[in-house]
């Protein structure tokens, strides 16, 4: 299961690892593309007007699927694994995390997708409406939540004292974001969803805060004991 999970991520870091990942912010104009050379493409972002030749489009689009086809495949077999739950589950909930991810990225670019659940990729597949989608990452949000942990303890997803790997409170800032999105444009959920946002959120910026009340003072003593 592990070399699955392995696999999910080498697709996820294909996606960022190209120029493209910056797409947001040409299109917000927190950036802007030079229009000569081979930046050209870029441009397009810029000016919101895409060439139907723009390879970059076509590659972002299908490297997504690829990731959630992955994150399909291990959410999909996951009862066939022979392990314990508590090793279980924080795997899973991290392919439930990547699904999220990936079809909120994708939504917000594209609007109504394919919303394919299955091992394989049907680009056929009847465009879904974008409630429909955003149901679906609610859902996969949640799910990732309730089972990754506050903090993982093993390597590769613990490494240096650093989680690197989604645990809880990355689900939840995720889910504070979708929320925050339906409530705008175009969903329109309203202030309903603000709160709902800040309400996951801040419980667990209370538990962090502590955590760093904890920290600093086990630093405090330390220091008094070197001085000493």
């Amino acid at each position: 299961s592990s070399d699955l999970i392995h696999g999910m991520y080498n697709k996820y870091y294909q996606t960022n690892a190209r120029v493209f990942r910056a797409i947001y912010v040409w299109c917000a104009d927190d950036v802007t593309a030079h229009s000569g050379g081979n930046k050209s493409r870029f441009s397009e972002y810029d000016r919101f007007n895409f060439n139907s030749g723009n390879t970059d489009i076509l590659e972002m689009y299908q490297l997504y699927y690829q990731t959630i086809k992955a994150c399909n495949y291990v959410i999909n077999n996951a009862e066939r694994t022979p392990v314990e739950k508590s090793f279980l589950e924080p795997r899973l909930g991290q392919a439930y995390f990547l699904r999220a991810l990936n079809y909120f990225m994708l939504v917000r670019i594209w609007g109504r997708i394919p919303l394919v659940t299955e091992n394989e990729i049907n680009y056929n597949t009847p465009k879904a409406e974008v409630n429909k989608i955003y149901e679906l990452i609610e859902s996969d949000a949640l799910t990732a939540e309730r089972m990754l942990p506050d903090n993982h303890k093993i390597a590769p997803y613990f490494q240096n004292g650093i989680n690197v790997a989604p645990n809880k409170g990355a689900a939840k800032a995720l889910l504070a974001s979708v929320y925050m999105t339906e409530a705008g444009w175009p969903l329109k959920k309203g202030a309903e969803y603000y709160d709902k946002a800040f309400r996951g959120v801040d419980k667990w910026n209370n538990i962090m805060i502590r955590r760093l009340q904890s920290i600093k003072k086990s630093l405090k003593t330390k220091i008094r004991m070197v001085i000493y």
